[in-house]
């Protein structure tokens, strides 16, 4: 919580010094600065990619990868069988990925 609050006040003393023509003098953060920079910094994007996210694009890759390898195989039995199972874990991983933190 002190993060994000610390985050918010940055952000509005950016703002407000956008707005601002002289920027010699103290910054003068109003509400209006302080709930647009809450809206910015709600917006912003969360970049960072999560070590679960990670490992589901592994397995979804390799999945993938496996699976290939089994569709040369697939007029065989466990060709058909071992291409339907890795597209299977393949979408899964991959709808799975998300965007978890």
């Amino acid at each position: 919580m002190h993060r994000l609050s610390v985050e918010i006040l940055a952000e509005a003393a950016r703002l407000e010094s956008d707005w601002r023509p002289d920027p010699s003098g103290s910054p003068e953060l109003t509400s209006r600065d302080i709930d647009d920079a809450t809206a910015l910094i709600r917006r912003a994007p969360n970049n960072r990619r999560t070590t679960r996210s990670k490992v589901y694009d592994a397995v979804a890759f390799a999945a993938a990868f496996v699976g290939g390898v089994f569709g040369n195989n697939i007029d065989t039995s466990v060709g058909a069988i071992g291409f339907a199972a890795c597209a299977f874990v393949g979408v899964i991983a991959y709808t799975n990925r998300g965007e978890q933190g």
